[in-house]
């Protein structure tokens, strides 16, 4: 399953555009985006931008599909692993910081945030 294909297979079927338009607009293979949205290819960087401006996304949209890519392309659990990484290492940063008397408005991150690749 490749979050990124049913991401886009979403957006598009949302905006009722025509894949055979997409791939005009972008000049890009319309087979392509077929076997990308039946989660049988993974696009290259080149390629997730010409569709991403093509579909004149919402910067939220733009953002979700963005993360949705990075997530198919290297894999949901290592993808949940670095967040955990990360959050680990926001946790300490927030606790030396606080040991040091320095008060910041951030507080140290309880759980791991739900991306929205995953809902």
């Amino acid at each position: 399953m490749s979050m990124f294909g049913d991401y886009l297979r979403n957006l598009i079927d949302t905006n009722k555009v025509n894949i055979y338009n997409i791939a005009k607009q972008a000049g890009l293979e319309r087979t392509a985006i077929h076997k990308i949205i039946n989660n049988n290819r993974i696009p290259s960087d080149e390629y997730v931008q010409k569709l991403a401006n093509v579909l004149e996304l919402t910067p939220e949209e733009h953002q979700r599909l963005i993360e949705c890519f990075k997530i198919s392309k290297i894999g949901e659990h290592k993808y949940k692993q670095r967040i955990q990484i990360k959050n680990l290492i926001e946790s300490i940063a927030y606790i030396e910081n606080g040991a040091s008397g320095n008060n910041d408005k951030n507080s140290p991150p309880t759980h791991p945030p739900t991306h929205p690749c995953f809902a």
